[in-house]
């Protein structure tokens, strides 16, 4: 069956193919990887696959995870409780994706007039800074969020003290004994979570947060097969496509460059990463 496109589709085609031919420069380098690299980028391609149709017909990077706190503030914890707090909040904002009786309605109240995210780097699975500030979070995050589970679990593969604090929002390992061992224990389960709820957690967000294009095709009458359509495509990949371009016109994606292995994987890495392969 042919679906008709919308006009906002159109153009979003449009942009996609012209994004796709300016990355052709950053693509034309061919990275052979180390046995290590290529297992680390594995695991998160593979989780990824469970989130976007063709994780190598992507145009930007798509492992983020959001955070509480800037982790460039060098403003000190006035307090030890400050550190745990900070780790509850995490929790809570990713119970929406890690546990299914979790309120969907509570997500917004839960949320600051300002949060943050840090795009992953796809071969060391670190953070990168500096983060993005979401002016708005009560309008993005939620549309989003069930992606950011695979940012959150690809992070989970790095478990040294100081990534732990980056997870929370925090640049140096300053997070209380009791906060860190909340940490592990959170960080841990979400290792352990499957995938498989992705597409329910997506038709959710969907449903629940909505974005321009299911606004356009309610007010045109759509649904059915055309809905079916689109979250094939990817809702919450597509969301966050915006939202990137909106916030970083330039794509300069805190440093991360595309790259593509010598069998054929796109990724997204950082400098660090791509120099030393």
């Amino acid at each position: 069956m042919k679906v008709k496109l919308s006009e906002s589709n159109k153009i979003d085609q449009q942009q996609v193919l012209a994004e796709l031919r300016s990355m052709q420069a950053q693509l034309a380098e061919v990275l052979v990887l180390t046995k290590d690299s290529r297992a680390r980028l594995e695991a998160g391609l593979q989780m990824l696959r469970r989130t976007v149709v063709n994780i190598n017909q992507r145009i930007c990077p798509t492992v983020f995870i959001v955070l509480p706190r800037d982790f460039e503030d060098k403003e000190p914890l006035m307090e030890k409780k400050a550190g745990s707090a900070s780790v509850e909040r995490v929790k809570k904002i990713y119970s929406f994706v890690t546990d299914s009786s979790a309120r969907q309605d509570m997500l917004v109240d839960l949320l600051n007039e300002k949060e943050y995210l840090a795009l992953v780097c796809e071969l060391c699975h670190q953070p990168q800074r500096p983060a993005i500030e979401l002016t708005k979070p009560k309008e993005i995050v939620g549309k989003i969020l069930p992606l950011a589970k695979v940012g959150l679990k690809v992070v989970c593969t790095v478990s040294n003290v100081s990534s732990l604090g980056r997870v929370f929002g925090f640049p140096t390992p300053v997070l209380p004994p009791e906060a860190v061992d909340q940490a592990k224990g959170f960080l841990e389960s979400v290792g352990k979570s499957s995938m498989d709820d992705f597409k329910e957690l997506q038709k959710r967000a969907k449903r629940d947060h909505g974005g321009e294009e299911k606004q356009a095709k309610e007010g045109a009458g759509g649904g059915g097969a055309d809905e079916e359509q689109d979250m094939r495509e990817g809702y919450c990949a597509r969301e966050f496509r915006h939202f990137l371009k909106e916030v970083d016109p330039k794509d300069e994606w805190c440093g991360l460059s595309a790259k593509v292995t010598d069998d054929g994987y796109v990724f997204f890495g950082c400098k660090e990463c791509c120099s030393k392969k």
